[in-house]
């Protein structure tokens, strides 16, 4: 507890002292006060929209569909047959459970040397073999489409949100960019629209196929037998004790790392976009400080997130381990049941239980990414959208939409 407790001091010590020389070194303006608005000879209505034009307000609600905001009529139609093609290619993982199973009966019902003939000249066997060629088949087939859909999907979304995003920036009002930096612009721009592409091609798809799985591999263990899947579901409850332990440290790191590296591609965007100033006025080491000051808390941070991440990694390596012992311990103690449901259940609530893993953090990038996007490119639009409905004075005017 007390080690916990020093790291935890250690993590509020790095973020103050960030927060310090960023604040003390940052050259963007304060947020303006209603006396400054009130003697520039404003009305309150005209306050109010200089301040959403100029990003001192953030009302947009973050939601994970805000991603699919721009997508038309056909994109949906691509995402509906690769979601279908997801959670087939899901299910056929429980299905080679079943075969595989049934083949190592086949196998253990017979000597060591004649295990050629039982598989040889034994019918059902070779219909089973062949059942594992018509799945190999489906599943490359399944996993193509999908993947190829989801794919073609993000990228054309992923284009049309960064098309919106740039000409909804190019229509803010000047004040916006006071204090909105050049490096946050191409950050967002880049980084954030590539997680979009990122989040629709990979994630929802991977995250569909492992669901299916998920739910598939359960309903065969039960099936097969349903007392011994119900003591290795206990695998499960570890792995979202112990991956929920961890995950959240882990994405917490990952997302303060993330927010100094904009930060630092910040101040080297506007080091390089005025060099001849920054050499002119002798600003090299007041440059350097501040970016070695965003970096080493990247470093911070990330090495805190790599460090969660090998621990995840190694806990569920040790639960393989522990549900191998577990199955074949208590599979013995039971009576009249055969290796082949032993080995069944075995696989399929293994399968089914690391399903569940890949889906903790699947979810969250496509959340992360729509939260990420909400915030700041539907902002943006969703201001220009409101100042081009309300009557201002001709200099709070923003940009005409042709």
């Amino acid at each position: 507890m007390a080690l916990f407790k020093r790291a935890k001091k250690k993590d509020e010590d790095v973020d103050k002292d960030g927060e310090k020389r960023s604040g003390a070194d940052s050259d963007a303006p304060s947020e303006p006060s209603e006396d400054d608005f009130a003697k520039a000879g404003l009305s309150e209505a005209q306050t109010k929209i200089l301040k959403n034009q100029t990003g001192y307000t953030n009302d947009a609600k973050a939601t994970i569909f805000a991603v699919y905001r721009y997508a038309s009529a056909l994109e949906f139609a691509m995402m509906a047959v690769s979601a279908v093609c997801s959670i087939a290619a899901g299910i056929i993982a429980p299905l080679m459970i079943i075969v595989f199973g049934q083949l190592v009966g086949d196998l253990s019902n017979n000597s060591s040397q004649a295990i050629g003939q039982a598989v040889g000249g034994n019918s059902a066997s070779n219909q089973r073999i062949l059942y594992l060629v018509y799945l190999a088949i489906a599943s490359f087939v399944l996993e193509w489409v999908a993947t190829v859909g989801w794919q073609q999907t993000g990228r054309r979304i992923a284009r049309k949100t960064r098309e919106q995003y740039l000409r909804a920036l190019m229509k803010q009002n000047i004040g916006f960019f006071d204090s909105f930096g050049a490096g946050k612009m191409t950050s967002h721009i880049t980084a954030d629209m590539n997680a979009i592409q990122e989040a629709i091609s990979e994630k929802v798809g991977i995250t569909l196929t492992t669901l299916s799985t998920f739910i598939g591999a359960f309903i065969v263990g039960f099936i097969q037998y349903w007392a011994l899947a119900l003591i290795l579901s206990s695998a499960l409850l570890a792995i979202m004790l112990f991956g929920g332990i961890v995950s959240v440290p882990m994405q917490s790191s990952g997302k303060k790392a993330g927010e100094a590296g904009t930060e630092a591609a910040t101040v080297v965007d506007e080091a390089f976009s005025a060099i001849k100033t920054v050499l002119a006025l002798n600003m090299q080491e007041r440059m350097k400080d501040r970016y070695a000051t965003h970096t080493r808390v990247v470093e911070h941070w990330s090495g805190k997130s790599k460090t969660y991440a090998g621990l995840m990694l190694a806990i569920m390596m040790c639960i393989i381990n522990l549900m191998y012992g577990l199955a074949f311990w208590q599979g013995s103690r039971f009576e009249n049941i055969d290796i082949a449901k032993i080995i069944i259940t075995l696989l399929a609530i293994m399968t089914g239980s690391f399903s569940v893993a890949m889906m903790v953090r699947r979810p969250e990038g496509v959340t992360d990414t729509s939260v990420r996007y909400s915030a700041d490119c539907c902002d943006s639009i969703c201001r220009l959208r409101t100042s081009q409905h309300l009557a201002l004075a001709p200099h709070l005017q923003p940009l005409s939409s042709e």
